[in-house]
């Protein structure tokens, strides 16, 4: 029974281990389309959000010169022309300030980086997944 037993347990870690083996080999063979398809996803994603944050800016800008006219163009007192500016300064700037977050925030050189040197690209994010 112990005979057995023992035969047993040594088929069973004879075909783990050659299932590893095997998986091993998989992983291998497929290493150099993952890291394409990694390459490539990033460097799309990178190029997509610096582009659509470059497109924004200029909308934003007009957004701004058009809020700014407006309140330079109000017909009134001079303490409701400054409640205008105040308001537009203090309280405009709860919404200014994220959305200039935002939009540098989503300005990134990773798809140039990719582009001239995805060895280099491929060390960071493996440095970072480390981590």
């Amino acid at each position: 029974m112990n005979e057995q037993l023992q035969s047993a347990l040594v088929l069973l870690i004879e075909k783990t281990l050659g299932g590893i083996d095997a998986a091993s080999q998989l992983l291998i063979s497929e290493m150099p389309d993952v890291i394409y398809q990694l390459l490539l996803w990033y460097g799309f994603k990178s190029a997509i959000m610096t582009l659509a944050a470059i497109i924004a800016i200029p909308f934003y800008i007009k957004a701004e010169i058009k809020a700014f006219n407006v309140c330079n163009d109000s017909k009134g007192s001079d303490d409701a022309v400054w409640a205008l500016f105040l308001g537009y300064g203090c309280v405009g700037c709860v919404v200014r300030i994220p959305v200039l977050i935002f939009l540098f925030s989503s300005i990134s050189l990773e798809w140039l980086q990719i582009w001239m040197a995805p060895k280099i690209w491929l060390l960071e994010y493996t440095a970072n997944l480390a981590k």
